[in-house]
């Protein structure tokens, strides 16, 4: 079970985690806690990616919360008008590296965020219980998010592409 999951479980504990040593302690202990509630799971209720997807985004942002790098978001230098609707910037055009590389540039909160809303497709209702914060500002800060992500690829772009 490990050896299959595990390469799926470090990549979300990348997308939460900015240095490598805290996503693999974050990939230890998302196993620890899915082998301790194994038997909890109810294949009735769903495939079991999704449920140690979501397991596993919990501990991330459990060791987070116990470091004190969630939430509060500032608005830091991020223009909050500016969304990611570039046509000239497709996403998904992107080697999964380089947008991994990118999201770890995010502060703490936007990339909580973000990974929250777009990876593991929670509403803006559950994000906001879930961090305590209003659906406005779970909103407020994809945008921002966004925005500020959009900033980081392009200049990734330009230095990588040279263009």
């Amino acid at each position: 079970m490990f050896n299959h999951f595990a390469p799926y479980v470090y990549t979300i504990c990348r997308r939460y985690n900015t240095n490598n040593e805290d996503a693999k302690e974050a990939l230890q202990d998302s196993f620890l806690r899915i082998f301790k509630y194994l038997d909890r799971y109810n294949p009735e209720k769903g495939p079991l990616k999704p449920w140690i997807a979501k397991l596993c985004s919990n501990v991330c942002l459990n060791r987070l919360r116990s470091e004190k790098k969630v939430l509060p978001i500032s608005a830091h230098e991020i223009d909050t008008d500016s969304i990611f609707t570039d046509p000239r910037i497709p996403l998904r055009s992107y080697r999964e590296e380089l947008l991994l590389t990118s999201i770890q540039q995010l502060s703490d909160g936007y990339r909580q965020i973000l990974n929250l809303y777009v990876f593991e497709q929670y509403k803006h209702k559950e994000i906001a219980s879930l961090l305590n914060i209003s659906e406005g500002s779970s909103r407020s800060q994809l945008t921002r998010a966004k925005a500020q992500l959009k900033k980081i690829i392009e200049k990734s772009k330009i230095t990588e592409y040279g263009t």
